[in-house]
């Protein structure tokens, strides 16, 4: 198979093993010389829907060849998404201070009877990644933010979800809805 200026040859990975009797190895090959292999499973062609994709998909992680100003504006887009995740932690925490260090919010059942809550996002859990609508927002010991709320899978009360940089932003909301802070469009 060709792919840009690299070959791959595939032949069987000759495994053995009952789950890995469809294992693909693929060798690369750039200039007719070898530059690399890898070893692409059953399951993952199956995932891929065929052997081709998958080898695709191999390549991009493998062997990018990636326009050097688009990385260089995903690191600058990175750097300043770090710096704005720091700004609204600090918010966060600022805000939580100023109300005893937790806010809670229940929502008030709308005019059909049902409730929706202002703010449902995965968190991370000990086993499973659940999503979680949020009634309390609270900072630790350590002051670290932490929420309380309903898991939307099984309805339970769920507790102690650590808020990590990618979720700053939605935590945030909840506190600017549950405070009632004016929102003004630009």
């Amino acid at each position: 198979m060709n792919y840009k200026q690299y070959y791959i040859e595939t032949e069987s990975a000759c495994n053995t093993g009952l789950d890995h009797t469809e294992d693909v190895c693929c060798k690369v090959y750039k200039q007719s010389v070898q530059i690399g292999h890898f070893i692409i499973t059953g399951n993952e062609i199956g995932d891929y829907g065929s052997l081709d994709k998958a080898i695709i998909a191999y390549m991009h992680r493998d062997y990018p060849d990636n326009n050097p100003a688009d990385e260089e504006r995903y690191l600058k887009i990175r750097k300043q998404e770090k710096q704005l995740q720091s700004a609204q932690k600090a918010l966060l925490i600022d805000i939580l201070k100023q109300n005893g260090g937790r806010v809670t919010s229940y929502p008030v059942p709308d005019e059909d009877g049902g409730t929706e809550y202002p703010v449902t996002m995965t968190f991370y859990g000990k086993h499973d990644n659940p999503n979680i609508s949020i009634t309390d927002v609270y900072l630790d010991e350590h002051g670290e933010p932490f929420v309380d709320g309903i898991d939307e899978g099984i309805g339970s009360v769920e507790r102690g979800f650590q808020v990590y940089p990618e979720q700053i932003s939605w935590v945030l909301d909840f506190l600017v809805i549950a405070l009632g802070f004016k929102e003004t469009e630009e």
